[in-house]
């Protein structure tokens, strides 16, 4: 996927750096000014590929709980430090949510963002590996969901995570709510090159939320991709005009109207008493009310970005 992308941009830094060695080894020596622009551009060319290299992997950096202190050893109470993160992230999401004014549907003290079999309990299992991989989910949702409970969404239904502990711990029964599978012909995982992890999200709001939500996670501030997006309307919001109807001629068919002086009757309007039509208000904008599902996959390189040749 990488190398794919930035082939171009390698290319172009090659025959930079290809120029600036002919340049130098060429006898006589070039000017000192055609040295310099030479090496600008180089420069610039190095710039701008660090630039693209990063944007792939990302900029931030996931706030990982540490397994190892200073002396290179492991944890003892790692597993136990990675459940205790995962209960205060589930208590601030809350927090964040009802700060927001968002309604949590399964109740603003029972949601648990992904996670009901660690929010609530401290057993522990003696898996590191597995505490290692949830330990890396909850630092993706905690990222992502801080950007979902800011951008305006009205409910929050559901997050759902691949279902890692089966292959890590198949022993363990996991809350099915809170788990799902993603379509292999979906996903951009490769074996050996690429490693993801999915996540899929239930909510509602309005599309202006859904667009500030996509804004957000497209800052490459984590290599985070929109994979699937579904839509159903939930209801219809009407506004109405602030302004009255025009005011008829308080005459219908039935009443005797009077004559216009051109032989003509008045204008009549339909059956309706006069001081309702006067306060009539038309609907002049319509808010629709979606809820929204929403796959998105986390991206980590397994290894680094090989450069490609154009021949290849």
């Amino acid at each position: 996927m990488g190398s794919l992308k930035k082939k171009n941009l390698a290319k172009q830094f090659d025959i930079g750096q290809t120029s600036l060695i002919r340049t130098i080894s060429k006898k006589p020596y070039p000017t000192k000014e055609n040295l310099e622009k030479s090496e600008q551009n180089v420069s610039k060319l190095q710039v701008r590929k660090t630039k693209h290299e990063e944007n792939l992997l990302g900029k931030g950096k996931l706030q990982l709980t540490p397994e190892k202190n200073e002396s290179g050893n492991v944890v003892s109470d790692y597993e136990f430090t990675v459940k205790r993160r995962i209960r205060e992230y589930a208590l601030a999401k809350r927090a964040q949510a009802k700060k927001n004014d968002i309604k949590l549907k399964k109740g603003s003290s029972e949601e648990t963002f992904g996670f009901s079999n660690y929010v609530d309990q401290t057993t522990t299992t003696n898996n590191n590996a597995l505490a290692r991989e949830i330990d890396k989910q909850r630092a993706i949702l905690d990222h992502v969901l801080t950007q979902l409970l800011d951008s305006g969404i009205t409910e929050f239904i559901s997050v759902r995570r691949e279902n890692l502990e089966n292959q890590l711990d198949p022993a363990l029964q996991i809350v099915a709510d809170d788990v799902f599978i993603l379509d292999r012909k979906m996903s951009a995982r490769v074996i050996g090159a690429i490693d993801t992890y999915a996540f899929q999200f239930e909510f509602a709001g309005y599309t202006s939320g859904l667009r500030h939500f996509f804004n957000q996670i497209s800052s490459f501030e984590l290599p985070v991709v929109v994979r699937d997006v579904n839509a159903t309307r939930v209801q219809q919001e009407t506004i109405a005009a602030k302004t009255p109807a025009p005011s008829p001629v308080p005459f219908s068919r039935s009443d005797s109207a009077p004559f216009s002086p051109f032989g003509s009757p008045a204008p009549f309007t339909a059956n309706t008493p006069p001081n309702e039509q006067q306060n009539e208000q038309k609907p002049v904008v319509d808010k629709n009310l979606s809820r929204f599902r929403i796959i998105l996959e986390f991206i980590e390189l397994a290894q680094p970005v090989e450069e490609v040749d154009e021949g290849n």
